[in-house]
């Protein structure tokens, strides 16, 4: 590290201590907290008391659980240190009807809140009142973040989590299944707020949906959040136990296109600990029909290249996680969580290839098998200490991340005639590369509540990344009787270290929070035995600014601004041909620069009775945006290499979202976006200067014919749209589902069927100074019909129950 970097790092550093010095200087005593309390009885007989109740409270506003408890022997129950805010109580109890209580204040007037006798009624008993459901909606739109809820996406049932994220507006999936985010790749993922090695895209095909409990699309993250996310941050939460007991799921299924997969959580709760269990096995293939016809410059002439394959992406794999929270006292929990995980992606496609000069014409026929072998393990160790029950808490993680990847790619290409029969093996090629992984990451989080419902969060972070990518690829070419070799090992050291903190508080109404993250990198990357040997250093801030404010008629508008980063990957920035095939080759550049995003976002949300809406407004604005570009070599070979632009692009868009109860059976959830995007500037001696616009519909329409059963209907339109070099043509079809309850909704059975009009294609036509390439891909398999189902099950049995917690309880 050089002196003027030292001197930026301290700078910033010192810069943050002050920023938190000065908010902490502001730090209130403890505000009032509310309580609860109440009694449930049967409503047959008064006297009895209904012990091991279970009483959650939720939030109003987002249905999210806050705290909870059980009833002791008589029936009594207390909940303790609400903070100020309007929730809702859910009772359920074993063999009988679930009850909710909505519009529970607590604030200053309110505090203590006895809501007498709460009485339930017997599964068999006639009930001759209305119970109030408190169901979440598929999607719930908040000011910082927007949530999906994977139980109410039942048109998704069996699916991977990348198939539930195509009902949000600002993702999309583009050529060849890559996951993007407003239009980017450029985004993380997170599993329950910690790191992950992987590529995003192979991230969401490889993790089951039923296994998660929602997901958070986080467009405009605060300086608490890494930097490096151009686009945003995709966080999964899975499913847990937030009561005491003992609780479990366990979910299944198999599709017509021969996917299937089972989950299945286990977990138990007292007053000194949890502990949970998940394990998935998924098998998850996509059958593609893929047609390539092809223009294109051979030595200044036109030539031609078309081809046909019958692909089979796979996606196979099994993880199994387990963890235990200690809670050492009411103010400490420690926590271990261990993860392994196994997992394989593939294909098997067999290319039949004509191409040529005309009149000249070659025939090929192409069999490339492909297998990526992923082994991982993930430890956390972590602590979370409470000053109070108001917020004021230091909380450590430890992460090591261990993962080996070895992938294998096989292609034999042989002479074939124009009825395609095997004339001779032309061309071989293999290629075996393995790849180490291992990561090191120290967090350490500072929250304090302020005055006027403020709050400071500051922490610091240290990654250690060490990484090692080998290369063996051996070509034959029988013509001539040549082989060659192509050895290679890369090498990366990539070392991180970050300072953040941000300042929450009402101002005049309005809730501001302003942070601002320092970020110094220290990468050194070697080919050991070529003549490249990079180092890199680099200190950047990130500020943020959130500026929202709500109104008595349940609206709330707000603003934000953030700056973010994207860095290289290593696969990016090793020089070496990596991978190729018959007419292209993939290679890194040692050259690439991170890029930087300037984000500016407004939102504006409105509730009304069970109703509401949702707009959100971004300006993106990046720097050296780094881009795969595809060129024609001399030798008439595709090269994809990655550049930075030199010159500008920005994006400009409008998502709208609607949650319409129209009928007590009828409700309609529908979004919708509208992109434009600028691009202008240089790559490899070519001018880029284009427009990509975008834009899509989607309507979810659920029925609810009876009270445990759920009709969904998924009808959905994409329209064209134009990336860096391709234009993607519009996408259109229809999802049904339906979903039964039973045993007091401890059984769910779905049968889903998907693009059941079989409409689904996707047409790309990629474009550059020398080739125009026109793809179809069809899916044989649609329409594709899933048999989904699902069991909760709460083990209530007298020994267990003598080792919860009686009386009250806390999360």
């Amino acid at each position: 590290m050089n002196l003027t970097a030292l001197s930026l790092l301290l700078k910033s550093i010192l810069f943050v201590s002050f920023f938190i010095s000065t908010a902490v200087c502001h730090a209130a005593t403890e505000e009032t907290r509310g309580e609860v309390k109440g009694v449930i009885k049967d409503t047959l007989n008064n006297r009895q008391g209904l012990e091991y109740a279970t009483v959650a409270l939720y939030n109003q506003n987002d249905s999210v659980l806050v705290t909870g408890t059980i009833t002791d022997k008589e029936g009594y129950f207390i909940i303790r240190n609400i903070p100020r805010g309007i929730y809702f109580l859910k009772i359920t109890c074993l063999g009988y009807s679930e009850k909710t209580i909505p519009d529970i204040k607590t604030n200053d007037n309110e505090q203590r809140l006895d809501l007498g006798e709460i009485k339930l009624h017997t599964v068999a008993e006639e009930i001759g009142e209305v119970v109030v459901s408190a169901e979440r909606r598929p999607f719930e739109y908040h000011m910082d973040k927007d949530v999906i809820n994977v139980a109410q996406s039942h048109n998704r049932a069996g699916s991977m989590t990348a198939d539930i994220l195509e009902d949000h507006p600002a993702v999309e999936k583009g050529l060849d299944g890559a996951i993007k985010l407003r239009g980017s790749t450029d985004f993380i993922v997170l599993i329950n707020g910690k790191p992950t090695v992987d590529e995003s895209t192979d991230i969401l095909n490889q993790i089951p949906a039923a296994s998660l409990s929602r997901i958070e699309i986080i467009t405009n993250p605060s300086a608490k959040y890494g930097a490096n996310h151009a686009a945003g941050i995709i966080n999964l939460i899975t499913k847990s136990n937030e009561l005491n007991g003992f609780s479990g799921s366990v979910d299944g299924s198999q599709s017509t296109a021969d996917n299937h997969n089972v989950s299945l959580s286990l977990s138990y709760r007292n007053k000194k600990m949890n502990i949970s269990t998940a394990a998935n096995v998924y098998r998850n293939p996509i059958f593609q029909d893929r047609t390539s016809v092809e223009e294109r410059m051979i030595d200044g002439e036109n030539g031609f290249q078309n081809f046909h394959s019958n692909n089979v992406l796979l996606w196979t794999g099994k993880s199994l996680n387990a963890g235990i929270d200690y809670f050492v006292s009411d103010r400490n929990t420690a926590s271990v969580y261990v993860s392994r995980s196994l997992s394989v992606f593939g294909w098997s496609p067999q290319k039949t290839i004509t191409e040529g000069i005309v009149p000249d014409t070659s025939f090929y026929i192409l069999d490339d098998f492909m297998r990526n072998n992923r082994y991982g393990w993930h430890f956390n160790v972590g602590d979370v200490h409470r000053f109070n029950e108001d917020g004021h808490q230091l909380r450590f993680d430890a992460h090591l991340i261990v993962v080996n990847m070895a992938r294998m790619n096989n292609q034999y290409l042989y002479n074939s005639n124009q009825v395609w029969e095997n004339d001779g093996l032309a061309e071989s090629y293999d290629l075996k590369r393995h790849q180490d992984i291992t990561r090191q990451q120290y967090q350490m989080d500072y929250s304090l509540p302020l005055r006027n419902s403020g709050k400071l969060e500051s922490g610091v972070l240290m990654t250690l990344d060490k990484r090692q990518i080998k290369n063996n690829i051996v070509t034959h070419t029988f013509s001539g009787n040549q082989v060659s070799r192509n050895n290679d090992e890369y090498r990366s050291f990539n070392n991180l270290w970050a300072a953040y903190a941000t300042v929450t508080r009402d101002i005049l109404g309005n809730q501001i929070q302003a942070g601002l993250r320092a970020e110094y990198e220290s990468r050194n990357t070697t080919l050991l035995n070529g003549d490249f040997d990079n180092r890199y250093r680099q200190l950047s801030l990130f500020p943020n600014l959130n500026i929202s404010r709500s109104f008595a008629d349940h609206q709330r508008i707000g603003v934000g601004y953030s700056r973010s980063i994207w860095r290289p990957t290593d696969l990016q920035l090793n020089p070496t041909v990596y991978f190729r095939d018959i007419s292209g080759e993939f290679a890194g550049n040692a050259n690439v620069k991170p890029s930087y995003t300037n984000s500016l976002e407004f939102k504006y949300n409105r509730s009304f009775g069970e109703s509401s809406v949702s707009v959100t407004g971004f300006y993106n604005r990046m720097k050296d945006k780094i881009m795969t570009i595809r060129s024609l070599t001399e030798d008439s070979v595709y090269r994809n290499s990655p550049e930075n632009l030199r010159g500008k692009q920005r994006d400009i868009g409008v998502e709208l979202a609607g949650s319409f109860s129209l009928l007590k059976w009828l409700s309609v959830n529908a979004n919708g976006k509208v992109y434009n995007g600028y691009i202008k500037g240089e790559v490899t001696n070519q001018q880029i200067e284009r427009h990509k616009n975008v834009w899509s519909a989607r309507v979810i329409t659920n029925i609810k014919p009876f009270d445990n059963m759920r009709i969904q209907a998924n009808a959905y339109y994409n329209g064209p749209s134009l990336g860096d070099q391709v234009l993607m043509k519009e996408i259109y079809g229809l999802s049904i589902s339906v979903s039964q309850q039973l045993f007091q909704k401890r059984l769910s059975v779905n049968i889903s069927g998907n693009d059941v009009l079989h409409t689904e294609k996707r047409k790309f036509i990629l474009s550059g100074s020398s080739f125009n390439q026109r793809i179809t891909d069809r899916f044989p398999k649609h329409p594709v019909y899933t048999l989904s189902v699902a069991y909760k099950f709460n083990n209530y049995n007298k020994k267990q129950r003598d080792n919860v917690e009686q009386g009250i309880g806390f999360f």
